[in-house]
């Protein structure tokens, strides 16, 4: 009976150990992994945005399995505390990013009124590109160019860029409703100032929003809109104003109008 009880200890201790053995592989992989997805996806930043990126902490191991199919991690640009982005890899669905928080030059993303007011905390200017589609919402995306806007911040005014993609003509009272919504938002979260709207006008086979390196300043401004948010409580569309018009292709025939 004796002889059977330390056996069946024996056994229990050499399973014991080889649990531990496992446990520690595993976490020996995935620490490997770690720093190879580390690595990675430094790597992936800087070839993106051109910058160098440091991993600052939350990295995690999503899903089951030996190892774990889905990785996310936080980096900051260096010497940028404040921004923060959070990558991930699916797998062999690759890597993809995302900015946590807006600051400063880089701008992506700002739905809802949390992000907004990041965007316009300091009372600063920051422009945002946004691709304006026919019967879809505003939809947000960050521009390579917008370093060039920013450097020249008006800290009196709001800009927002409006690329319009079009298949026909697009009418102007749509672009005074997108307008009208930015402005909504802008007074939602206690922003009052003057907001102006560029918007640019491309043709359904125009390559400009696929061409990051394009100058889109020259390829097809349309008109800058105007809306004064600090004198204009109920953000009505008549006090949307057209200025600057520059129509290329078909829609040169607007040129020249004045409201």
């Amino acid at each position: 009976m004796k002889a059977k009880s330390k056996r069946i200890i024996i056994g229990a201790i050499i399973v014991g150990l080889i649990i531990v053995v496992i446990v520690q592989q595993q976490k020996a992989k995935n620490e490997q992994r770690k720093q190879v997805m580390i690595e990675k996806m430094s790597s992936y930043l800087k070839d993106k945005y051109n910058e160098e990126f440091e991993y600052v902490s939350s990295y995690s191991f999503i899903g089951a399995g030996e190892l774990q199919k889905t990785f996310r991690a936080k980096f900051q640009p260096i010497g940028e505390p404040d921004l923060k982005f959070n990558c991930t890899d699916n797998g062999s669905l690759g890597l993809s990013d995302g900015f946590l928080i807006v600051l400063g030059r880089k701008v992506m993303q700002p739905y809802g009124e949390q992000l907004c007011k990041e965007v316009f905390k300091n009372g600063e200017k920051y422009l945002v590109y946004a691709e304006v589609i026919p019967d879809t919402t505003i939809s947000y995306k960050k521009r390579a160019t917008l370093q060039t806007f920013i450097d020249n911040q008006d800290k009196n005014k709001v800009y927002f860029d409006i690329v319009v993609s079009l298949y026909g003509e697009y009418e102007k009272e749509e672009i005074r409703k997108k307008v009208y919504e930015i402005g909504q938002l802008m007074r939602k979260v206690g922003i009052k100032k003057r907001l102006e709207v560029v918007v640019k006008v491309y043709d359904a086979n125009a390559e400009f929003l696929k061409d990051q390196e394009r100058n889109y300043d020259r390829e097809g401004l349309m008109f800058k809109c105007i809306l004064d948010s600090e004198y204009n409580e109920d953000f009505s569309f008549e006090n949307i104003t057209f200025e600057n018009r520059f129509i290329l292709n078909d829609y040169s025939k607007d040129k020249g109008d004045e409201k």
